[in-house]
């Protein structure tokens, strides 16, 4: 389905509201955080500043004790105390304990692969347009 108002192409009626809504309906206005003196661009993301800013950090690590607010960076922590690799490079075999540094990886030490990589996701999104 397309857009009237931008003319770009979605799937389904679901996600075409849902861009309609976020980008033009909320178009111009501020959403300003009642926490915090942030302000976002629309409800969307005022909704993922509060979830990843004001959210209690209520995932505990059974190693140390130490808290987080997502359950993948406890995830990701706890492969720091039992050293079992989250991510593997898919080029080279390095092994990483955080999805971070496993992109930053591949970014830096494979980029021709990255950018062969980006430019096949690229179609794929496209083709889906």
């Amino acid at each position: 389905m397309q857009c009237t108002y931008c003319q770009k192409w979605f799937n389904g009626k679901y996600n075409l509201n849902k861009h309609v809504r976020f980008l033009h309906n909320e178009q111009g206005q501020v959403f300003r955080c009642d926490v915090c003196p942030h302000e976002s661009p629309n409800s969307r993301a005022l909704a993922y500043h509060k979830q990843r800013v004001h959210v209690q950090e209520k995932h505990e690590c059974e190693h140390c004790g130490k808290r987080f607010k997502r359950k993948l960076y406890l995830r990701e922590h706890i492969a720091s105390h039992t050293n079992v690799p989250l991510y593997t490079c898919e080029y080279c075999g390095m092994k990483f304990n955080s999805h971070a540094n496993h992109f930053t990886h591949r970014k830096n030490k494979h980029p021709e692969e990255w950018e062969a990589h980006k430019q096949m996701r690229m179609l794929k999104k496209m083709s889906k347009n």
